[in-house]
């Protein structure tokens, strides 16, 4: 229950106690008890002689007992010095016999309206008073749980909710002056720890499906190359047993292409690269792995200053792969490699050049982007990941790849310069 609800109750049920009280102390007063009036008069008339005490009078109300001489023998809140001061005060009088002889008299007098009034009105102040007291109290304990109890409980809870929503962001505040302080620190703790949890599930879930899109577009390219050169070998075989064993490695490259493009398209939407270790390679090296990559001999003319350069051979290889297979797709012309050595130092930059019809201006600097593909890519396949891998690949290894045109005048052509350091 709120504690304004248990507030509220205590306040209607002390209305109802101090309206009792005022109905109680301002009824009509009672008529006088004559039953109780004779047995005081026969209860003194058998003592009589003995002392009279005042707390027996008081228990009547006012009254009052004079000898048969006027003497007043005993009196309580009533002035009866003589019976015409007692009339006044609104007494009755009871003569007081022994043995058949008149020995006083005995007065007695209701209380009168106003002073019934007044102690009635002394009654219900004390008792407004003191039931005001207990609500300010119950007031005062209710915000205490209210504030130190239940509205941290209700904080706990909903946050419980968010959690269990999924909402990890929004820390809990920590108030130690609370019942459930320590309880706050431990379910914070608690969203810290499942938020990094769930940070490290993505991380690996992310880092799966990267390395399978990552591994699923570079195995295309060398399979390209097998099935050209097997239909190559094929058709200058005539219908002879091993033309058969050559048409049996086409459709095995047909079936193995489909099936890396069911993993690409399983993780394609999440890419990083694999582990990159670069190491200490010659330029001369260099140059044997873009022939190695260049299985149909694109490559008119490679130009390599003498060097030693530091990057990771098979990444490389991934690099060049995607690049040169980019220069076959789009441009269809011979492809020229040439290096220079940038004024800033420590870089050797590799030119890749076609001249082809080249890309747009606008265009240039988007196709390192993952799932970017130029306007000249209409009605050709690919997923537009080539150049951003190559990209990802060459500044894991402390390098850079960008694009420009082969021929600045005219736009003609593409030439994808790669920074690599010097080792």
């Amino acid at each position: 229950m709120r504690p304004w609800r248990v507030f509220a109750a205590l306040a209607v049920l002390a209305a109802l106690t101090w309206g009792a009280l005022a109905f109680a102390v301002t009824r009509p007063l009672p008529p006088p008890d004559v039953v109780a009036a004779h047995a005081l008069q026969r209860r003194l008339e058998d003592t009589w002689g003995s002392a009279i005490g005042e707390g027996e009078l008081a228990a009547y109300g006012r009254a009052a007992v004079v000898d048969a001489t006027g003497r007043v023998l005993a009196a309580h809140d009533l002035d009866a010095t003589s019976e015409l001061a007692a009339l006044r005060a609104g007494a009755s009088a009871l003569d007081l016999r022994v043995a058949g002889r008149g020995v006083g008299r005995l007065y007695l007098a209701p209380d009168t309206p106003a002073r019934v009034a007044e102690r009635g009105r002394t009654a219900l102040w004390a008792t407004g008073l003191a039931l005001a007291a207990v609500l300010a109290g119950a007031a005062l304990v209710l915000a205490w749980v209210e504030r130190r109890m239940l509205r941290p409980f209700r904080t706990l809870e909903h946050f419980a909710r968010r959690v269990a929503g999924g909402d990890l962001a929004v820390p809990l505040a920590m108030d130690r002056g609370n019942a459930f302080g320590a309880f706050s620190e431990s379910f914070d703790l608690m969203r810290t720890e499942l938020a990094a949890a769930r940070e490290r599930e993505r991380v690996a879930q992310e880092s799966k499906k990267e390395l399978l899109a990552q591994l699923s577009h570079d195995i295309r390219s060398p399979l390209a190359s097998i099935t050209a050169a097997t239909e190559v070998l094929a058709l200058g075989e005539p219908a002879t047993d091993r033309r058969r064993r050559l048409e049996q490695i086409l459709a095995k490259c047909a079936q193995l292409d489909s099936l890396v493009t069911e993993l690409f398209d399983a993780s394609a939407d999440e890419l990083q690269a694999l582990p990159v270790t670069v190491a200490e390679h010659s330029s001369g090296a260099l140059e044997a792995l873009i022939r190695l990559v260049d299985t149909d001999g694109r490559v008119a003319r490679i130009d390599l200053p003498a060097c030693l350069l530091g990057y990771d051979a098979r990444r490389m290889q991934q690099i060049l792969d995607n690049i040169l297979a980019n220069a076959a797709k789009y441009a269809g012309t011979p492809v020229v490699v040439t290096a220079t050595f940038p004024a800033a130092g420590g870089m050797l930059r590799l030119a890749i050049a076609d001249t082809g019809p080249g890309v747009a201006a606008r265009e240039l600097d988007l196709l390192t982007g993952r799932g970017i593909r130029g306007t000249n890519a209409d009605g050709k396949p690919g997923r537009g990941l080539g150049l951003f891998i190559a990209a990802y690949l060459i500044e894991r290894m402390g390098g850079d790849l960008a694009c420009r045109p082969t021929d600045p005048q005219t736009g003609r052509g593409l030439t994808v310069d790669l920074t690599l350091p010097l080792a």
